[in-house]
């Protein structure tokens, strides 16, 4: 290929050339299918059914309405929908099928009547069933809808086409809440206090909703029309039907919804809530008989307080003093031989609830702005601290796992047309004690006084179908102890401006963002910065950057751009563009692995979503994608073929054939040259069972070869088990067997290596087994009582061969210790290398870099809601963690012994307490 290294002026053109090209075309292929709406908005369901005559939806004068009638008396929210007032409420019946047979009427006769009250909406739903005693009604806690019957009711109360809440009944009356975001994701960790029951007899099932006006938001008028969609599963058919019926080929949300009215004067009400909490914790720990921090037993005693209060009708400040999110589920055992961090998920309420509005740039059609990292990653808010005590030859350590959040807030809603979001965190001044060389006991901080703020702002035009936005974020430490001044920013600043427009109903798309940093510190932080994995300036054939030890601050870009058609009834693509700059960052507040780089990736899909004699739907992808970093060296490229498809016993499966050419890698030697990287290719095949059963079972299996030598087998297995209606119970087991022929270890300084850039840049073969089985049990004893019990065994082998060093930079060769070159002799737990034999070079030591690793997490939660909004929380955890000698390394063995480490026990206590107006 010709974009490769030295770089020129043609190989820059290259590099821009590529997706500059692809970009044009999917422009100029998308002004040719509808060129007079590029900048219009589009009132059509389907331009093929425009373009055949049919009727154009206008949704203004089509979109279905129910009326809400005045409520008279008083609900009781018990499912069984026996008051009077239901009886004389109006009634909505015509559901259509979104799913199997589009647009069809429902088979199953569903009646909707709507009261509206002077403090809460009620809805009514009367589900009939020919077949009541098929009707799927397992128990279930709160926000987990699987695959049985339930209702939701969609609420876009700002009726600004764009946003929305969920509220979803199940038969047995476990419920479900989310609030969808203006990006088309919804934010389960919104859980407002609202009431839902339900009921069952011999012709169907109801449910009955009570929703609280102080739960929505909405601006105070008289006769207002909110925006409200309807929906009903009927699990055993898998049948969806919807009251505003949208042709499933087209772009759903908000925009699609019906018009509820009849609301009458209704006043937004003021808000507050407030959420104190006390904790209990007791830590059993294994700890060293002669630790003078910690003993085998401690307790810990805590309290706080969350706050909610509408600032207006649209906007809501969170705030949170002392936090605990010690009912949060554990995160997985890893082993991780790469240069970069692992990515954790968050979890944390306060954190989880809103993250939408802090979202940067758009979705677009399966290729995601995202995967080049996040601007805002939460974990960073109380992260472990940073500073390594062990590094300074301590013999005893006691460091907090976590910095403590000594409070947080949020500012988040919608004043007229613009979405915004603030939030502030701060973290306490963390310290660790550590037992010194000469055995004297010292204080030292590890992490220091530190301040995060994120500000997201979006504004919305033509109904939602235009949008641009900005993000700014900022990370300010106190930095007094010198310490912690070499190894962190004082500062970081990040922001950014992205754009999205939509046109032909929605379907059509383009996006991009553009985002500058800067971050500022002493020399010795910028330094590290600079020689991170992220970026590598100390690479020494690096014809575009290079290591400034004086430097204070780095600035550096962000930016994408993409386009693409995400709805319709065949063919489906986009267009992806992203470069980052090799002095971006954006680490402090966000999460990225790679720098320096341009990407471009473009994927089409054909699909068919109309059932037939052998699958209820199909779809084909094919994506291509190339990756340069700003030298001009193709870095990474691939191309995949997949499939996806349901059949019509419900059993669901998928295809995945993957290659990647040869290329240029400048991270493998992890700031050495530029190494090559193999090309292979990859076979995935995954299948699935009918999930409406009491067991279904799933499996994968993917196999990766590369061409010169390594590979990787990688089986998993999933069963899921319902013994009963409300006990559920998944083994997830999965074995991945990996053999690498490039596996770093280290780099030795010497003159002599002329050829390398005066190092010697060591790797060798590595056989890794890793086996893990992530297990899962939730009983539900009602909806407001659960138990859930998570459990992970793990357990991992590396077993490290045939040392040997990079031959030549750009290039596949290596010297293998011991067979082509110098000699290699195992001492003292290590390896003694010669690299010349007895030639004039000296020799250096490696350690013996084999592992075997045993590790089990798990943590039990029982949850009951004792009343709404207040909840009590009883937590057990047990980590146990263990190492074994290098050559044991049998995996059977290997089980049995975890039960043999001994473990450490964490129990917890909290309970909380809503109170609201």
């Amino acid at each position: 290929m010709p974009c490769h290294r030295p770089p020129t002026s043609a190989s820059w053109q290259c590099l821009l050339a590529v997706p500059l090209a692809l970009f044009i075309f999917v422009v100029v292929l998308l002004y040719l299918f509808s060129p007079e709406e590029a900048f219009a908005q589009s009132r059509s369901t389907n331009p093929a059914s425009e373009a055949a005559g049919a009727e154009v939806y206008d949704h203004e004068t089509m979109a279905p309405s129910i009326q809400a009638s005045r409520l008279v008396g008083s609900i009781q929210v018990d499912g069984i929908l026996d008051e009077g007032a239901w009886q004389s409420a109006d009634v909505f019946t015509d559901f259509r099928q979104q799913e199997p047979d589009n647009g069809e009427p429902a088979t199953e006769r569903t009646e909707v009547r709507i009261l509206a009250g002077p403090d809460a909406l009620y809805i009514g739903a009367w589900l009939f069933d020919s077949e009541p005693d098929q009707i799927r009604a397992t128990l279930v806690r709160r926000d987990v809808v699987s695959d049985f019957d339930y209702f939701v009711v969609n609420l876009d109360s700002r009726h600004d086409h764009n946003t929305s809440y969920a509220f979803t009944l199940t038969p047995s009356g476990a419920y479900q809440d989310a609030a969808l975001g203006t990006d088309g994701e919804y934010d389960f960790g919104w859980d407002p206090v609202w009431e839902g029951a339900a009921s069952r007899d011999d012709d169907g099932w109801y449910g009955e909703y009570r929703i609280p006006y102080s739960q929505l938001r909405f601006e105070s008028s008289e006769n207002p029309m909110w925006g409200i969609q309807l929906t009903r599963v009927v699990a055993r058919k898998q049948e969806t039907v919807t009251f505003a019926h949208r042709p499933r080929e087209e772009a759903g949300g908000p925009h699609r919804y019906g018009h509820l009215t009849g609301l009458g004067q209704i006043q937004a009400p003021s808000r507050l809530e407030l959420l104190p909490y006390a904790t209990s914790r007791s830590e059993h720990l294994d700890v060293h008989r002669d630790d003078p921090f910690r003993g085998q037993g401690e307790q810990f005693y805590a309290a706080g307080l969350d706050l909610k209060y509408g600032i207006t009708s649209n906007l809501t400040l969170d705030a949170t003093i002392n936090p605990d999110f010690g009912q949060v589920e554990v995160d997985p055992a890893v082993v991780n031989l790469t240069q970069y961090e692992t990515y954790y998920p968050e979890r944390r309420p306060f954190f989880v609830e809103g993250a939408e509005i802090f979202r940067y740039g758009f979705p677009g059609f399966g290729l995601n702005q995202s995967d080049f990292g996040e601007l805002f990653y939460s974990r960073r808010v109380g992260r472990a601290p940073q500073r390594n005590l062990y590094a300074s030859g301590a013999r005893f350590v006691d460091v907090p796992e976590q910095s403590t959040i000594a409070g947080a807030m949020k500012v988040s809603g919608r004043a007229g047309p613009w979405s915004v979001g603030l939030m502030e965190a701060v973290t306490q001044e963390e310290e660790g004690r550590y037992i010194d060389g000469n055995g004297l006991k010292q204080t030292a901080t590890v992490e220091p006084l530190t301040n995060y703020l994120v500000g997201r702002a979006r504004r919305d035009f033509r109904e939602g179908s235009t949008t641009i936005g900005g993000i700014f974020t900022g990370v300010n430490r106190d930095l007094a102890d010198p310490t912690v001044e070499g190894i962190l920013h004082s500062a970081a600043y990040v922001g950014g401006i992205d754009f999205n427009h939509m046109w032909s109903n929605r379907q059509w798309f383009v996006n991009g963002t553009l985002t500058g940093s800067r971050v500022q510190g002493s020399e010795e932080a910028i330094l590290y910065t600079q020689r991170s994995p992220a970026r590598y300036w100390q690479r020494p054939d690096a014809g575009h950057v290079s290591v400034d030890p004086s430097r204070t601050s780095m600035l550096g870009w962000r930016g994408s751009l993409s386009a693409g058609k995400r709805a319709g009834e065949h063919w489906l693509g986009s267009v992806l563009m992203q470069a980052q700059s090799p002095g971006f960052e954006a680490n402090d507040l966000g999460f990225e692995t790679r720098v320096d780089s341009w990407d471009v990736s473009a994927l089409l899909q054909y699909r068919d979503m109309e059932p037939d004699s052998t699958t209820r739907f199909f779809q084909i992808d094919f994506m291509q994608s190339a990756e340069w970093n700003f030298d001009g060296d193709l870095v990474g490229a691939n191309m995949f073929l997949g499939s996806v498809q349901q059949w019509t016993n419900f059993w669901m499966s998928s295809t995945a054939i993957g290659f990647h050419p040869e290329t240029d890698n400048d991270r493998l030697t992890r700031g050495g040259p530029v190494a090559r990287n193999p090309g292979g290719f990859s076979i995935s095949q995954w299948i699935s069972t009918d999930q409406r059963k009491s067991y279904s079972v799933n499996g994968n299996f993917t196999y990766a070869k590369n061409f010169r030598g390594g590979w990787g087998v990688m089986p998993s297995f999933g069963v899921t088990v319902r013994p009963g209606s409300a006990v559920e119970v998944s083994l997830e087991p999965s074995l991945r067997r990996t053999h690498a022929i490039a596996q770093h270890v280290g780099a030795v300084t010497d003159e002599t290596a002329e050829r390398t850039f005066g190092s010697r840049y060591v790797f060798s073969d590595l056989d890794q087994t890793i086996l893990s089985m992530d297990t899962r049990v939730s009983w539900t004893f009602t909806p407001r009582l659960s138990l859930q019990l998570y459990l992970q065994p793990f357990l991992a082998r590396g077993d490290y061969a045939r040392f040997k060093e990079l031959h030549e930079p750009r290039k596949w060769g290596w010297d293998i210790y011991g067979e082509e070159v110098g000699t290699i002799s195992e001492v003292d737990g290590g390896y003694e290398v010669d690299p010349d034999g007895n030639g004039p070079v000296e020799a250096f030591s490696l350690p013996n870099p084999d592992f075997n690793v045993r590790s089990l997490r798990g943590n039990a939660v029982l949850r009951w809601e004792y009343r709404p909004g207040s909840t009590v929380y009883l937590v057990w955890q047990q980590r146990r963690y263990g190492t074994a000698l290098y050559g044991e390394t049998d995996l059977l063995e290997d089980a049995r012994d975890i039960w043999t480490i001994p473990p450490e026990n964490v129990f917890a206590l909290k309970v909380s307490y809503w109170w609201g107006r």
